[in-house]
Protein backbone atom coordinates (compact mmCIF):
# COMPACT_ATOMS: atom_id res chain seq x y z
CA UNK A 1 0.00 0.00 0.00
CA UNK A 2 1.19 3.50 -0.78
CA UNK A 3 2.31 6.29 1.53
CA UNK A 4 -0.66 8.37 0.29
CA UNK A 5 -3.05 5.66 1.49
CA UNK A 6 -1.15 5.46 4.78
CA UNK A 7 -1.44 9.24 5.15
CA UNK A 8 -5.19 9.05 4.56
CA UNK A 9 -5.57 6.31 7.15
CA UNK A 10 -3.46 8.26 9.66
CA UNK A 11 -5.57 11.39 9.11
CA UNK A 12 -8.74 9.39 9.80
CA UNK A 13 -7.17 8.08 13.03
CA UNK A 14 -6.22 11.63 14.03
CA UNK A 15 -9.80 12.83 13.57
CA UNK A 16 -10.92 10.41 16.29
CA UNK A 17 -8.35 11.62 18.86
CA UNK A 18 -4.86 13.03 19.10
CA UNK A 19 -2.17 10.39 18.69
CA UNK A 20 1.59 10.36 18.81
CA UNK A 21 3.94 9.34 16.05
CA UNK A 22 4.76 5.90 17.48
CA UNK A 23 1.10 5.02 18.11
CA UNK A 24 0.20 6.00 14.55
CA UNK A 25 3.14 4.03 13.15
CA UNK A 26 2.02 0.91 15.03
CA UNK A 27 -1.58 1.35 13.87
CA UNK A 28 -0.57 1.76 10.25
CA UNK A 29 1.69 -1.27 10.30
CA UNK A 30 -1.04 -3.35 11.95
CA UNK A 31 -3.35 -2.35 9.09
CA UNK A 32 -0.86 -3.76 6.58
CA UNK A 33 1.10 -0.69 5.53
CA UNK A 34 4.82 -1.19 5.05
CA UNK A 35 7.23 0.45 7.48
CA UNK A 36 8.50 2.69 4.66
CA UNK A 37 5.00 3.84 3.64
CA UNK A 38 4.09 4.53 7.27
CA UNK A 39 7.33 6.47 7.87
CA UNK A 40 6.81 8.57 4.72
CA UNK A 41 3.21 9.33 5.63
CA UNK A 42 4.12 10.31 9.19
CA UNK A 43 6.95 12.56 8.03
CA UNK A 44 4.56 14.33 5.66
CA UNK A 45 1.92 14.73 8.37
CA UNK A 46 4.54 16.17 10.69
CA UNK A 47 5.70 18.68 8.05
CA UNK A 48 2.08 19.68 7.43
CA UNK A 49 1.48 20.24 11.16
CA UNK A 50 -0.98 17.39 11.65
CA UNK A 51 1.30 15.36 13.88
CA UNK A 52 2.69 16.78 17.13
CA UNK A 53 3.76 14.37 19.88
CA UNK A 54 3.78 16.98 22.65
CA UNK A 55 0.31 18.25 21.78
CA UNK A 56 -1.01 14.67 21.65
CA UNK A 57 0.58 13.86 25.03
CA UNK A 58 -0.92 17.02 26.54
CA UNK A 59 -4.31 15.95 25.22
CA UNK A 60 -3.99 12.60 26.98
CA UNK A 61 -3.05 14.37 30.22
CA UNK A 62 -6.04 16.73 29.96
CA UNK A 63 -8.57 14.00 29.20
CA UNK A 64 -7.26 11.52 31.78
CA UNK A 65 -6.43 13.99 34.54
CA UNK A 66 -9.96 14.11 35.90
CA UNK A 67 -10.07 10.34 36.45
CA UNK A 68 -6.53 9.15 37.05
CA UNK A 69 -3.40 10.00 38.98
CA UNK A 70 -0.03 10.97 37.58
CA UNK A 71 1.46 7.44 37.68
CA UNK A 72 -1.38 5.91 35.66
CA UNK A 73 -1.27 8.67 33.07
CA UNK A 74 2.50 8.29 32.76
CA UNK A 75 2.16 4.52 32.20
CA UNK A 76 -0.44 5.18 29.52
CA UNK A 77 1.73 7.77 27.75
CA UNK A 78 4.71 5.42 27.69
CA UNK A 79 2.55 2.51 26.50
CA UNK A 80 1.29 4.67 23.64
CA UNK A 81 4.87 5.19 22.55
CA UNK A 82 5.62 8.71 23.74
CA UNK A 83 9.22 9.30 24.77
CA UNK A 84 10.03 9.77 28.44
CA UNK A 85 10.92 13.40 27.73
CA UNK A 86 7.61 14.16 26.03
CA UNK A 87 5.69 12.33 28.79
CA UNK A 88 7.54 14.26 31.50
CA UNK A 89 6.87 17.59 29.81
CA UNK A 90 3.16 16.83 29.38
CA UNK A 91 2.87 15.56 32.97
CA UNK A 92 4.55 18.71 34.32
CA UNK A 93 1.36 20.55 33.42
CA UNK A 94 -0.77 18.55 35.86
CA UNK A 95 -2.13 20.81 38.56
CA UNK A 96 -1.32 19.24 41.95
CA UNK A 97 -4.50 20.75 43.41
CA UNK A 98 -6.51 19.22 40.58
CA UNK A 99 -5.00 15.81 41.25
CA UNK A 100 -5.84 16.17 44.95
CA UNK A 101 -9.44 17.15 44.11
CA UNK A 102 -9.76 14.14 41.81
CA UNK A 103 -8.40 11.86 44.53
CA UNK A 104 -10.82 13.32 47.09
CA UNK A 105 -13.80 12.95 44.75
CA UNK A 106 -12.96 9.34 43.88
CA UNK A 107 -12.21 8.49 47.51
CA UNK A 108 -15.63 9.78 48.60
CA UNK A 109 -17.34 7.89 45.78
CA UNK A 110 -15.61 4.64 46.74
CA UNK A 111 -16.49 5.13 50.39
CA UNK A 112 -20.17 5.63 49.51
CA UNK A 113 -20.29 2.66 47.14
CA UNK A 114 -18.64 0.42 49.73
CA UNK A 115 -20.75 1.54 52.69
CA UNK A 116 -22.24 -1.95 53.13
CA UNK A 117 -18.79 -3.56 53.34
CA UNK A 118 -16.85 -4.16 56.52
CA UNK A 119 -14.30 -1.48 57.38
CA UNK A 120 -11.40 -3.74 56.38
CA UNK A 121 -13.00 -4.71 53.08
CA UNK A 122 -13.90 -1.09 52.26
CA UNK A 123 -10.36 0.00 53.06
CA UNK A 124 -8.79 -2.72 50.87
CA UNK A 125 -11.19 -1.99 48.02
CA UNK A 126 -10.54 1.75 48.21
CA UNK A 127 -6.78 1.27 48.41
CA UNK A 128 -6.75 -1.10 45.43
CA UNK A 129 -8.98 1.06 43.26
CA UNK A 130 -7.02 4.24 43.89
CA UNK A 131 -3.59 2.66 43.41
CA UNK A 132 -4.76 1.15 40.11
CA UNK A 133 -5.81 4.64 39.07
CA UNK A 134 -2.27 5.88 39.69
CA UNK A 135 -2.59 7.95 42.84
CA UNK A 136 0.37 8.11 45.25
CA UNK A 137 0.30 5.63 48.13
CA UNK A 138 1.05 8.37 50.68
CA UNK A 139 -1.91 10.47 49.53
CA UNK A 140 -4.25 7.46 49.63
CA UNK A 141 -3.02 6.51 53.09
CA UNK A 142 -3.60 10.06 54.32
CA UNK A 143 -7.17 9.99 52.95
CA UNK A 144 -7.88 6.70 54.71
CA UNK A 145 -6.41 7.95 57.99
CA UNK A 146 -8.37 11.19 57.82
CA UNK A 147 -11.63 9.49 56.94
CA UNK A 148 -12.55 8.88 60.55
CA UNK A 149 -11.97 5.15 60.21
CA UNK A 150 -10.38 4.49 63.62
CA UNK A 151 -9.85 0.83 62.81
CA UNK A 152 -7.88 1.73 59.66
CA UNK A 153 -5.79 4.16 61.71
CA UNK A 154 -4.91 1.47 64.25
CA UNK A 155 -3.94 -0.92 61.47
CA UNK A 156 -1.53 1.69 60.14
CA UNK A 157 0.29 1.70 63.47
CA UNK A 158 -1.30 4.67 65.17
CA UNK A 159 -2.26 4.52 68.80
CA UNK A 160 -6.02 4.39 69.35
CA UNK A 161 -5.87 7.42 71.65
CA UNK A 162 -4.14 9.66 69.10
Amino acid sequence: MSSAAARGRALRLLTVRARGREELRRSLEQKGFSAAAAREALERLEREGWLDDLAAARSVVRTRGGRYGRARIERELLARGFSEEIAAEALSEIDPDGEEKTLSRLFAKLQRSGAALSLDARRRRTWSALTRRGFPAAAISAKIKNSGDRKASREDGEDEDS
